[in-house]
């Protein structure tokens, strides 16, 4: 309901109201815990493995400590190092997904 007078009131008085009421919409939206942590788990470790084998194909520092080695044990630009990238990133993003969209949840204004 609030939404909706918003919308009008906006829609009067305003130069590009559909914009407007759209990042409002968006700002007192509630969000989807698991979704969200899901979704970035998912990213963030196909990010990781298609990483590590772009470099590896371009043989850059193959097999040698990375600094992402020193966050993530036993990681190396390798394609054993690809899968635990894969494994570790899904856990890191399902993680701090789960956290960001928690604590956004928590500290929005109904």
């Amino acid at each position: 309901m609030r939404e909706i007078v918003l919308s009008i009131i906006l829609t009067e008085f305003c130069i590009f109201p559909d914009s407007i009421v759209a990042i409002l919409i968006i700002f007192t939206m509630k969000l989807n815990v698991r979704a969200s942590a899901l979704s970035l788990g998912i990213i963030w470790g196909l990010l990781i493995f298609l990483f590590t084998w772009w470099l590896y194909f371009r043989q850059i520092s193959v097999g040698q400590p990375t600094l992402v080695g020193k966050i993530y044990p036993y990681f190396t630009i390798s394609p054993l190092g690809s899968l635990l990238g894969l494994i570790y990133g899904f856990i890191d993003g399902l993680l701090v997904g789960g956290a960001f969209a928690w604590l956004y949840n928590r500290l929005r204004k109904d």
